[in-house]
This record gives C-alpha cells, sequence and structure tokens, in this order.
C-alpha cells in the first residue's frame, strides 16, 4: 500500500473516531449499564415472553422486541397502563401499541402474585 493510501486511512480513521464524541452509546460507563433494581421474578417472565414474541415475529432477535435494560426498566416500576408504558425508557408509541397489552398483561399477571 502507497504511503499516500496509508495517510488516508489513518485520517479517516480519526476522523471516524471523532465524528460523534457525544454520542451516548459511545460514553456509556460501566457505572451507567449497572443493573436497575427489579424483580427477578417478573424480569424473567417478561424475558421468556419476549422471546417466544421474537420468534412468532419471524424468529427477530430477541432485542428487537425490547432490550434487556427495557426489560428491568418494566420489572422495576411495574407499569399498569398503556400511559405509564410510554414512562419507561425503551417504549415509544410504536412499542407501546404493538407490544403494550402483552407487556401489560405479563406484569399485571406476576404483580398479582406476588401480592
Amino acid at each position: 500500500m502507497s504511503s499516500q493510501k496509508c495517510i488516508w486511512f489513518k485520517s479517516l480513521r480519526q476522523l471516524l473516531s471523532t465524528a460523534h464524541p457525544q454520542d451516548p452509546r459511545r460514553l456509556r460507563s460501566a457505572e451507567d449499564r449497572q443493573e436497575l433494581p427489579h424483580n427477578e421474578t417478573l424480569f424473567e417472565a417478561l424475558r421468556t415472553w419476549r422471546r417466544e414474541k421474537a420468534v412468532e415475529l419471524g424468529n427477530l432477535p430477541a432485542y428487537v422486541v425490547y432490550t434487556d435494560r427495557t426489560l428491568r426498566e418494566l420489572a422495576a416500576g411495574m407499569p399498569q397502563t398503556q400511559v405509564d408504558l410510554l414512562e419507561v425508557p425503551g417504549i415509544g408509541p410504536a412499542k407501546a401499541r404493538q407490544y403494550g397489552a402483552e407487556t401489560l398483561a405479563v406484569v399485571r399477571r406476576l404483580s398479582g402474585e406476588n401480592r
């Protein structure tokens, strides 16, 4: 490879590494990724439901339905309504419409068992 190409690739690599320095995905520290205190039984029930839903939707990766962090937030907050769901990080209007009723059913079933 010529020295000009090497210089160009080094410049490109440097540009790409600094292109989005404030991107929160790049800045997450280990402390930010700490698990939330949550109901482990509910978390596992939500994980099982998520896996089944992902398979039902064409064997999608489970994180497409909800990420683990969203499941932890659900298990910690135990939302009871569609409005509550919209307060959960990782759930916007589209996911609330698509998965909300089933998600709330799992939460209600498990929160009722834990009373």
